[in-house]
């Protein structure tokens, strides 16, 4: 089965992707939080952070074009919100709304094509998120690849009985959800069975290097920066 995009993209050898999940958790937040805070024009706010995004874009090794239409895609769902400013007569901040949902987008999509899934959630989960919220995030998005790949199984048998029948959707629908029911319980009885105890087991965190370490702090210090700078 193939992979998704994202999880190709964290098996890199950069040094972004070797560095510590949880400095680049904590890098990703303060990008979120310095523009969440952040009243400058739009202008000005790309010319602060295009530096960081284009630093991180040379230091990862992702494909830029590959990144940039993953933020377009998401730019959609807010494009509607700057067009609604736009109407209201706020030209402004319907650019603020866009110019911030951008430079969000390639800060996350960074982090998330940088670090495998298991390194994001157990960044999380040391950052204190509800280790309920992160194992059920963590089985969902495993398992749900396997419900696709059943669904496909499921295609390719009725395109070979004569090919899809509306009236049958309900059947197969119905079918889908009872074999994954019946594969979780399985897994269920599996795990039991090898003693979970209610979450992943995992091994320790490693001492972070210094590189990592300076990574957020570095990021922090030159936003204080830029942002004095330009209140001039």
């Amino acid at each position: 089965m193939r992979r998704p995009v994202l999880e190709e993209w964290s098996r890199g050898d950069s040094w972004l992707h070797c560095a510590d999940p949880r400095s680049k958790l904590i890098a990703v937040l303060v990008v979120l939080v310095f523009l969440g805070t952040s009243r400058a024009r739009p202008a000005q706010l790309a010319a602060e952070y295009l530096p960081v995004i284009l630093l991180g874009l040379g230091g990862s090794g992702l494909p830029p074009w590959g990144v940039t239409k993953r933020v377009l895609a998401v730019m959609t769902f807010s494009a509607a919100f700057s067009a609604a400013a736009w109407i209201a007569g706020q030209p402004e901040r319907a650019g603020l709304l866009l110019t911030k949902s951008a430079l969000s987008s390639y800060a996350i999509l960074l982090f998330a094509g940088t670090t495998p899934l298991p390194g994001i959630l157990r960044s999380l989960e040391w950052l204190g998120a509800p280790r309920l919220l992160v194992q059920t995030t963590q089985f969902l998005y495993r398992y749900l690849f396997v419900l696709v790949a059943k669904a496909r199984q499921m295609r390719a048998a009725a395109l070979c009985r004569g090919g899809f029948r509306w009236e049958s959707a309900g059947g197969a629908a119905a079918a889908l959800f009872g074999s994954a029911y019946g594969r979780a319980e399985g897994i269920h009885r599996a795990m039991l069975s090898r003693g979970a105890a209610g979450h992943i087991a995992s091994p320790p965190w490693q001492r972070p290097e210094a590189a990592s370490v300076g990574l957020p702090c570095a990021l922090a210090l030159y936003l204080t920066g830029a942002r004095l700078l330009w209140n001039l």
